[in-house]
C-alpha cells in the first residue's frame, strides 16, 4: 500500500523550530544523515509537545517516513515546521518539513504510538492532548499497521550488534539508531541517492539487559511469544536486497525460524529505500 505524505493545512496547532547541519551530522561527503534526521525529528517533537506542558506523556515510534528531494549539507541552516497531521486511536501522526536554506528540503511523517509509561502498553492520547493537537488533523485517520513485506530467502546477512550508547532512556534500542543501518547500506549502494523516499517501520523492541556485556545485551520483547523468549538474550542480524532497484532490509533475531509462529525470524524493524520521481 502506496503511503500517503500530508500536504499541510492552515488550521491548528504548528510548532517551528531552527538548526543548522553540524559535523556530527553528516557523512563524509557532508550531507545529513538520516539518524541525524530522526534525532531531529524526535527533539522538535518533544519541544513542541513541552511547550504546551504535555512532557510527561510517552510516546513510542512505529514508523518513519522520509521523503527526501534534496539533502541538506553540512552548515546549512534550516527550519523546522511539525504538526499532527492524523489519529488513530492509540496513535498519532506527526508530520515534519524541513526546508534548508541553501536548497535542503525533506518530508517527514513519524507515527507515535502513545504508551502506558508505568504497564508500556498503548493507551489513548489524553483529552488534552487531543484538543491541542487534533485539530490541525482534520479527521484524518491514520492506521498502525505495518505496511513493509519481509524480506526473501536470497537476502544477503550481516550481523548487527547494538552497543550501550544505542539505548535510550526507555530502555530499547531508540528509533534513531536503525537510521544508522539505513545509512551503512547505502553506502554500500552508491545508485540510491536524493530524491528518495526512506521507510523504518519497527515491529518489537530490542530492550536492555542490566549488566549483561555489550554486544550481547538484547532481549525480545514481552510481547513476543513464550517459546521465542525461553531462548534468552538473541542474537541480531541484518538481511538486506535489492529489488528493482530499491533497497529492502530487516533487523531481526537469529532465533529457529519457526520461534515466532511464522516461519521466519522475529522481526524488531524493517525498512525500505525507493528512488523517487525528480519534482
Amino acid at each position: 500500500m502506496m503511503f500517503e505524505m500530508s500536504e499541510r493545512l492552515p488550521v491548528g496547532r504548528s510548532f517551528s523550530a531552527h538548526g543548522r547541519v553540524r559535523l556530527g551530522d553528516v557523512s563524509p561527503g557532508g550531507r545529513l544523515r538520516c539518524d541525524a534526521m530522526a534525532r531531529y525529528l524526535q527533539d522538535v517533537s518533544d519541544d513542541d509537545t513541552r511547550e504546551v506542558g504535555l512532557d510527561e506523556m510517552t510516546w513510542v515510534v512505529r514508523r518513519t517516513v522520509l521523503d527526501i528531494a534534496a539533502f541538506p549539507r553540512y552548515l546549512e541552516t534550516f527550519e523546522l515546521v511539525t504538526w499532527c497531521a492524523g489519529l488513530g486511536s492509540r496513535w498519532a501522526e506527526r508530520r515534519t518539513s524541513l526546508t534548508g536554506a541553501s536548497g535542503g528540503r525533506i518530508e517527514a511523517a513519524t507515527l507515535w504510538v502513545s504508551v502506558d509509561a508505568q504497564s508500556g502498553r498503548p493507551s489513548r492520547p489524553s483529552t488534552e492532548f487531543l484538543s491541542v493537537f487534533g485539530p490541525s488533523a482534520q479527521g484524518r485517520e491514520v492506521s498502525s499497521k505495518l505496511t513493509l513485506p519481509r524480506v526473501s530467502e536470497a537476502a544477503s546477512t550481516m550481523p548487527w550488534s547494538p552497543r550501550f550508547v544505542d539505548f535510550d532512556v526507555m530502555g530499547h534500542v531508540n528509533n534513531a539508531v536503525y537510521w544508522e543501518i539505513v545509512e551503512q547500506l547505502l553506502a554500500e549502494h552508491r545508485r540510491l541517492r536524493a530524491p528518495l523516499r526512506a521507510t523504518v517501520e519497527h515491529e518489537l523492541p530490542i530492550e536492555h539487559v542490566p549488566g549483561a556485556s555489550h554486544g550481547a545485551n538484547t532481549s525480545i520483547s514481552a510481547d513476543t511469544p513464550a517459546d521465542a523468549r525461553s531462548h534468552g538474550t538473541p542474537g541480531v542480524v541484518v538481511r538486506s536486497e535489492l529489488v528493482d532497484g530499491s533497497l529492502h532490509g530487516e533487523v531481526c533475531s537469529t532465533l529457529p525460524a519457526s520461534m515466532d509462529g511464522s516461519g521466519k525470524a522475529v522481526r524488531f524493524a524493517g525498512f525500505a529505500v525507493e528512488p523517487m520521481p525528480v519534482s
